[in-house]
């Protein structure tokens, strides 16, 4: 975590707002065209210098209790993903399915992030399952490629 590598950590709540559903949502979230999902936005600072963008769609019902969780880690001042989120609901995302890749970063981005557009990051695509394999979150998160460093373990 960035408190283990000496960066003071925190997260601010960018945007929270109930949005439609698109195709790539719908397929993805397991929900119909007609449906509305909750988008939670986040930015993760390390010693108050923005590196990670997180941009999240749950189901309407998930998404506001991860907005509710959200509100009470910015009131306690803790800094926050959204998988921290599930420890504060009955939510129990049990797997998620990542994909890893460099981008440019857009406009949009790079001046959220306070950097120039185009500047390279490392944006890391999930999708959250719960243990009956039903998706609950949909995110995708921008990491300032020379900030962020990931380390991966895994059993085989």
């Amino acid at each position: 975590t960035l408190q283990i590598s000496g960066l003071s950590a925190s997260t601010s709540i960018l945007e929270s707002k109930v949005v439609p559903v698109n195709l790539q949502l719908s397929n993805i979230l397991d929900c119909s065209l007609q449906d509305q999902v909750y988008n939670l936005r986040l930015l993760g600072y390390g010693n108050e210098e923005p590196i990670v963008y997180y941009n999240s769609y749950f189901p309407l019902a998930i998404g506001y209790t991860m907005r509710e969780a959200a509100q009470k880690y910015v009131e306690l001042k803790k800094p926050f993903s959204t998988y921290d989120l599930y420890a504060y609901s009955d939510i129990a995302a049990d797997a998620v399915d990542q994909t890893f890749e460099a981008v440019n970063c857009t406009q949009e981005v790079a001046k959220t992030m306070k950097v120039r557009e185009g500047t390279a990051m490392l944006i890391v695509t999930s999708v959250v399952y719960t243990g009956d394999s039903k998706p609950v979150e949909f995110k995708t998160a921008m990491y300032k490629a020379d900030k962020y460093k990931f380390h991966l373990k895994r059993n085989m």
